[in-house]
């Protein structure tokens, strides 16, 4: 058990956190629909393996897998 380690992970893959304005801001800027939002691709990954990737197994040989690149983007939907 020396060198046994626990291989659970938590990964956020695709995270998206939007807001929609209320009709009250959207009518006095003469729109029907106004949305602001953030998006974000591999953003981090929690594991007790430090240095190694937890979804992959490790029989002691390398691999050549990489790691997902990370994106983030943000935007507005107008509508009018």
């Amino acid at each position: 058990s020396r060198f046994l380690i626990d291989a659970s992970y938590l990964s956020f893959r695709n995270v998206t956190l939007s807001y929609g304005f209320g009709k009250s801001v959207v009518n006095k800027l003469g729109l029907s629909q106004l949305k602001i939002y953030v998006s974000g691709e591999n953003l981090s990954v929690l594991s007790k393996r430090k240095g190694l990737n937890p979804a992959e197994s490790f029989n002691g040989t390398n691999s050549t897998i990489y790691v997902p690149n990370r994106a983030m983007s943000a935007g507005i939907n107008v509508s009018f």
